[in-house]
């Protein structure tokens, strides 16, 4: 009965972070940008399955030549045997846009705070529920048109405590991510 609430939670809170992108861009007339990443651990003993979830908080966002700053919410899920671990922050990422003839890439990294639900994930003990996230990521966009974009890009991402917990063995993660803007 407890397996079943709780999944039914889980469930909800994807279909709402699935759908406050759509709803916050009506809302404010802006552009809607949604990111969507599947990954594992980067650990031969750790195997995971992994889904994260972001959207770009439009007004957080200033352009500063070819360097802009997405203020990023996140949610993920982190599937480890027969356990799931739900990890929610938020990660400013420091932009750097590449124009090569008709090749727009990208590159990007920043750091974050976040909260997750176990601090355990395999036999990685991060210490406390309060972590910080390190991103970096590449990538490239693939659609651009007036009404839409689409990015593909690859997303390496260490969590850790920083320190703030006696235990930190933090845990590392890779993703291919794509980025719908409307």
């Amino acid at each position: 009965m407890k397996d079943s609430i709780s999944e039914s939670i889980q469930r909800l809170i994807i279909i709402l972070l699935l759908l406050s992108p759509y709803l916050l861009a009506q809302e404010t007339e802006q552009e809607s940008n949604f990111s969507i990443g599947i990954g594992n651990s980067l650990y031969n003993n750790i195997k995971t399955n992994q889904l994260i979830i972001f959207y770009k908080l439009n007004e957080l966002s200033p352009n500063i030549g070819d360097f802009n700053i997405n203020s990023d919410a996140n949610f993920e899920l982190i599937s480890i045997n027969s356990s799931r671990i739900m990890v929610v922050g938020f990660v400013p990422m420091l932009r750097y846009n590449l124009h090569i003839r008709n090749v727009n890439l990208f590159f990007s990294g920043g750091i974050g705070f976040n909260f997750l639900n176990n601090h355990n994930i395999g036999t990685r003990n991060l210490g406390g529920h309060f972590i910080f996230s390190d991103m970096i990521s590449a990538g490239i966009k693939i659609l651009d048109s007036d009404f839409m974009s689409i990015e593909m890009s690859y997303l390496i991402r260490h969590i850790s405590n920083a320190g703030i917990f006696d235990s930190n063995e933090g845990f590392n993660s890779q993703y291919l991510v794509f980025t719908l803007a409307i």
